[in-house]
Order: C-alpha cells, then structure tokens, then sequence
C-alpha cells in the first residue's frame, strides 16, 4: 500500500474553506489555551500555502505589511485582530466567538 505524504494531504484538505476553518479555529483555541501562538501561524501559513497564495500578495490586499504578516508565522508570534481579521478576510474566513462548555471552563481557569 503506497504511504501518503502528510504535508501534501493536509494541503489538499486545507483546499475547502471548511476544513480550513475547522482546522485554524482548533489552533486558534489550543494557541490562545497555550499561548503558543507560533502553532497557529504556522497553521495560518498551510492555509495560505494550500489556497496557493502568494504572502507579498495577500499582505497587499490585505492592507498588511509582509513583514508583519512574515511575523505571524515566527517563534514569537503574537497575532492581533488588526492583523488576523483582514488577513483571514482575504482567505474568506473569520474569527467567531463560542461559548465555553464547562469543561473548557475549568480546563481554562486552572491554567490562570
């Protein structure tokens, strides 16, 4: 049976903008659970990768600097929303608010 390789099937599921939202929301949350927001640039540049976008481009349509958006994607990322929202907008995606389940509430004020 032939292996598939994991960076080549992500970026084909990344491809649906469903996906895509699934998969940014869940590291959106563990990120901002962890404050290790390199884990969620690096999965915002598969989403770009995969909806084959150019940076320098969709930081020119997004009103971003390539150096800031190049940023998001670093070790020591710290995202805001004046950046992610019209980035995200670009990629026809958006940020939305849950509410938290109980566990997710114990879960996040322990880690306070």
């Amino acid at each position: 049976m032939p292996t598939r390789n994991y960076h080549d099937d992500l970026k084909a599921r990344l491809a649906s903008k469903e996906y895509a939202a699934l998969y940014l929301g869940t590291a959106f949350r563990e990120s901002c659970h962890d404050q290790d927001w390199a884990a969620f640039g690096l999965a915002l540049r598969n989403v770009i990768e995969a909806q084959d976008r150019d940076v320098a481009q969709l930081a020119r349509d997004s009103g971003v600097s390539r150096q800031h958006l190049y940023l998001l994607f670093g070790k020591n990322a710290n995202p805001t929303l004046n950046t992610l929202v019209p980035v995200l907008d670009e990629l026809n995606l958006s940020i939305g608010i849950l509410p938290q389940t109980e566990a997710r509430k114990k879960t996040t004020a322990g880690s306070r």
